[in-house]
């Protein structure tokens, strides 16, 4: 038997509180709506007896058409072999852009962080990589991260008074190998880790950029894949 839970992912339409500030105009600074888009996971038991997420497979089945990753560091530290892809450098920032997203598609990767403080993907990156959704897991902090690129924004900073944008507690697999998978469809943003944790996001001011790693540290990156539907 086959479990579910739903959700919502909310959306950013409406100025419900009179929060959004007219100095600028983009639709990921604004506050978040009641309601929006419903989110559905599956329930996983785990061996513990604990209760995680994972993507459902009839989700996953949507996307068959496979998309050709290609792949242009854009900083130095990079090592590939045989498609996987590691960052060397123990104490630099790394990061390498790959191919355009499609507007609805499916990403598979598994991440091992070498002593990374931070190894991550970012969707609907510009090709400096100084711009997108950063989606990434810190080992240390046993926790798996989403932050926009308002963070990089001055006004942005000033709208997220704290570290981070959306966490969700991650506990730190035996083999040290983060199975990710993200889905987007349009704004909506899901990601999944381990089939043990979810996390639902938006994407509103960016749309056909690329997807990127990044990696804080020593970090591995293989079996990357994208499909679209």
């Amino acid at each position: 038997m086959e479990r579910y839970i739903c959700g919502w992912n909310p959306t950013k339409d409406e100025n419900i509180f009179g929060f959004w500030p007219d100095k600028f105009k983009g639709r990921d600074y604004r506050t978040w709506d009641w309601g929006g888009s419903m989110v559905v996971h599956q329930l996983i038991q785990q061996p513990d007896g604990d209760l995680g997420l994972a993507l459902p497979e009839s989700k996953k089945a949507l996307f068959t058409a496979s998309v050709p990753n290609s792949f242009s560091p854009v900083t130095d530290g990079w090592q590939e072999d045989s498609g996987c892809w590691t960052a060397k450098t123990a104490s630099s920032q790394q990061m390498l852009l790959m191919q355009q997203m499609p507007e609805s598609c499916y990403i598979h990767l598994k991440i091992h962080p070498d002593g990374a403080h931070q190894a991550e993907v970012i969707l609907q990156a510009n090709e400096e990589m100084r711009e997108g959704y950063y989606i990434y897991v810190e080992p240390e902090m046993n926790r798996l991260v989403f932050c926009s690129w308002l963070r990089m924004y001055e006004e942005g900073g000033k709208t997220f008074p704290y570290d981070i944008e959306l966490e969700v507690p991650l506990r730190r697999p035996g083999d040290g190998v983060y199975h990710m998978e993200v889905v987007t469809e349009g704004t909506v943003g899901l990601v999944y880790i381990n089939s043990e944790a979810a996390m639902s996001f938006r994407m509103y001011d960016y749309q056909n950029r690329n997807l990127g790693l990044f990696s804080f540290g020593k970090a591995e990156f293989s079996q990357i894949e994208m499909r679209k539907r």
